[in-house]
């Protein structure tokens, strides 16, 4: 009982600091929110291991509230792609094998590969400037580690050549394999929190590139794009261990 009273509390403060007000259609939509929040945070965080299965009943249990909310907080997360809903079965964390990560990770490779050696006769001063400008925040978000953030530079970063190689559908694939992989990332990166800003091998990669990209070398460039991101692959590390059960994180 206790335990349940100091989990209202929480869901109480949230909502005061998000400036909500009660209502009967406003309370649903911010318990859903609530309940996203926290399950994408247990994600992001690396708390709930990939495979675990999100049961209703248990969320339900310890916050005292009706199915609907999580159902609609659920249905978020699995439009972000950080969950699978099976049919009949349930909802589960993303959980993909070996086989489909290298799958597609090699795939981004051939891809970008090719962007960039198709973006550089389009690249120019400002584009490089902007470039370095991103490897700069990349280095700040090592030092505070905040891999959340680093994730949106670094997309930002890769973003920032795919985008002028001309090609919308190269563009548009690229991309969405590249958000693919931020999701293996976030499960499975590990060098990222045992590195700094200097000793960073994917910062100092990024530098390369660049350096490629103003000696206008197009089958450099795309061969450093191509290994950097082989680097990327290499760093997961799929046997992580620590993770806390589902009703812990409520």
């Amino acid at each position: 009982m206790f335990n349940k009273i100091v989990q209202l509390k929480c869901l109480s403060e949230w909502m005061q600091q998000k400036g909500i007000v009660n209502g009967m259609s406003k309370s649903k939509e911010t318990i859903e929110m609530f309940i996203y929040h926290k399950l994408r945070d247990s994600i992001l965080k690396r708390q709930l291991a990939p495979g675990n299965q999100l049961v209703e009943n248990v969320i339900a249990d310890k916050l005292n509230v009706g199915r609907t909310p999580i159902r609609g907080a659920i249905r978020k997360l699995a439009e972000e792609g950080l969950v699978n809903i099976i049919p009949n079965r349930g909802a589960f964390v993303i959980q993909p094998t070996k086989d489909e990560i290298v799958q597609a990770y090699e795939l981004r490779m051939e891809l970008e590969q090719l962007a960039a050696r198709l973006s550089v006769p389009f690249m120019e001063e400002p584009d490089y400037a902007e470039m370095e400008r991103l490897c700069d925040e990349e280095g700040q978000t090592i030092q505070n580690s905040d891999f959340r953030a680093y994730l949106q530079i670094n997309k930002a970063f890769h973003m920032s050549y795919i985008r002028k190689c001309a090609n919308l559908f190269l563009i548009d694939f690229a991309e969405r394999l590249m958000d693919q992989t931020n999701i293996y990332l976030i499960l499975y990166e590990t060098v990222f929190f045992h590195t700094s800003a200097q000793t960073a091998p994917g910062a100092a990669e990024h530098r390369e590139i660049i350096r490629a990209f103003r000696a206008k070398n197009a089958e450099l460039a795309g061969m450093m794009v191509r290994s950097h991101i082989a680097n990327a692959m290499n760093t997961l590390q799929i046997d992580n261990v620590q993770f806390a059960s589902l009703g812990d994180i409520f």
